[in-house]
């Protein structure tokens, strides 16, 4: 580092991180490159609060688009122990953010620490770490690269609620800390690429409702009556996925893979229509035949 952390920013610092924005989507952000790289950070310990004012390079911001966090990652230096991930808001103020989540967990010492989390953002919110454990939180930067402090009520780690606002800063640092941002689309408060089985609908967090025809009848069905009995067999995405079935424009009603019944002579239409979590398939699943003499 160009300057100590403790020499810039006193004993007790909470640290914030903001950049560039990128494009919309799944996106890593923080110190990816040097996280990716197993780089170990500099030998500089930490306890409290601190806040990147401003990055030369990578984005420690939410994307435009926002969306939900679902993995923090750490490369811990020498040392391991309680680290908390925060998540900061700007206010609009010059400095001055809402602390939006807070979630602690202990990292082992000299290796990369991931943690799965779901924490819903928004387009420039930036990347907080808080520690009291000695722990090294930021690697050696550039001169764009410009680390102030933060203190919350008394001094202390800034809650979920809490604005705070910026004070002092040097150059020369970047937070140790990288974050997995997935899109939203449905605005469920679930990554869609991880999280989110049904990114269409804010309903679900499981499999949408859909029917996968697994056994159609033939498009001509054969007999030597006036009858055919037919079969189709079906299936859901989740074995709690219920069914209706309506027979040549007639009324649904409850149904069950393999679904029997007898047809008589022409054409015929069967709308198989999958339920989860009281959210019905949006279009029906159509099997269509002709029973014919042979």
């Amino acid at each position: 580092m160009n300057r100590p952390l403790r020499a810039v920013l006193g004993a007790a610092v909470v640290v914030l991180l903001t950049a560039s924005t990128a494009a919309a989507g799944t996106a890593e952000i923080g110190a990816t490159t040097e996280i990716d790289a197993n780089a170990a950070p500099s030998p500089i310990t930490l306890d409290g609060i601190v806040l990147q004012q401003a990055a030369g390079a990578g984005s420690y911001a939410v994307p435009a688009g926002g969306g939900v966090v679902t993995r923090f990652r750490h490369r811990a230096g020498a040392a391991g122990g309680p680290l908390t991930f925060k998540v900061y808001r700007p206010t609009g103020v010059t400095g001055q953010y809402v602390v939006v989540a807070s979630e602690t967990r202990t990292v082992a010492a000299g290796v990369v620490n991931a943690f799965a989390v779901r924490v819903p953002v928004r387009a420039g919110d930036v990347l907080g770490l808080s520690s009291a454990s000695g722990l090294a939180l930021a690697y050696g930067g550039g001169a764009g690269d410009v680390v102030a402090g933060s203190a919350g009520p008394g001094g202390g780690d800034p809650a979920v609620g809490t604005t705070v606002t910026t004070s002092g800063g040097g150059p020369g640092n970047r937070l140790d800390v990288a974050a997995t941002v997935e899109s939203d689309a449905d605005g469920d408060g679930f990554g869609d690429d991880t999280q989110d089985q049904c990114a269409t609908d804010p309903r679900l967090a499981g499999p949408c409702p859909t029917t996968q025809v697994t056994k159609r009848p033939a498009k001509v069905v054969r007999t030597a009556g006036t009858k055919a009995r037919v079969k189709i067999t079906f299936r859901g995405p989740a074995p709690s996925v219920r069914f209706t079935c309506a027979v040549d424009g007639g009324k649904a009603k409850p149904c069950t893979s393999p679904f029997k019944r007898s047809y008589g002579l022409g054409r015929h239409r069967v709308a198989i229509v999958a339920t989860s979590q009281g959210v019905r398939q949006e279009r029906p699943t159509l099997v269509t035949f002709r029973v014919k003499r042979r």
